[in-house]
């Protein structure tokens, strides 16, 4: 049986980037610190690579991916992104992709990147061009991936391939696809 680490470390993640991650080989959960644009601690993400992605029958925090974030107001989603306290300010190109995979991947490369952990980002436009980055949403071919197009301010975005997912792609794939921003 592999280890939760050794999981990790195939899914590209360096351990020792990510200060906040809490690993659990006991309960096999990796546990990512999600952010909002004042620095705050307003949630996290639970990793379970053996449970199922889905299942309705299921309580929520038993599924493969669990994300918890506080609530300013009821009804009102917080703005709560995974690796704001990796930016640096002296790149100014911010790329926005949906999950924490996908976003290890450029940590990896030294490039600015934030999580949305979703694929509904329309509540974070305001709060994204809020921040001095020319903001490049990295768009997965499906239906929700193109809705990380409308986070550009600058008319930039990259596409991928239908099927294709940031997080999966080979190390090659990622330097190529990303070679003019390195």
């Amino acid at each position: 049986m592999t280890t939760l680490l050794t999981h990790l470390k195939n899914r590209h993640v360096n351990t020792e980037l990510y200060k906040g991650l809490t690993v659990s080989e006991e309960e096999q959960t990796a546990t990512f610190l999600l952010w909002n644009l004042s620095g705050q601690l307003v949630g996290y993400q639970q990793y379970r690579p053996e449970r199922p992605k889905m299942d309705h029958t299921l309580d929520p925090r038993e599924l493969r991916y669990f994300t918890y974030a506080t609530k300013l107001e009821p009804k009102r989603q917080m703005h709560a992104v995974f690796g704001l306290d990796l930016l640096n300010k002296n790149n100014k190109t911010l790329f926005v992709v949906e999950g924490v995979f996908d976003a290890v991947r450029l940590h990896n490369l030294g490039l600015n990147c934030l999580a949305m952990l979703g694929c509904n980002p329309k509540q974070m436009k305001t709060w994204l061009w809020s921040m001095d980055y020319d903001v490049v949403p990295v768009c997965e071919g499906d239906k929700a991936g193109k809705k990380l197009k409308n986070l550009s301010n600058n008319g930039k975005s990259l596409f991928l391939s239908e099927g294709v997912d940031l997080g999966d792609m080979t190390n090659e794939e990622v330097l190529e696809t990303f070679k003019e921003y390195l």
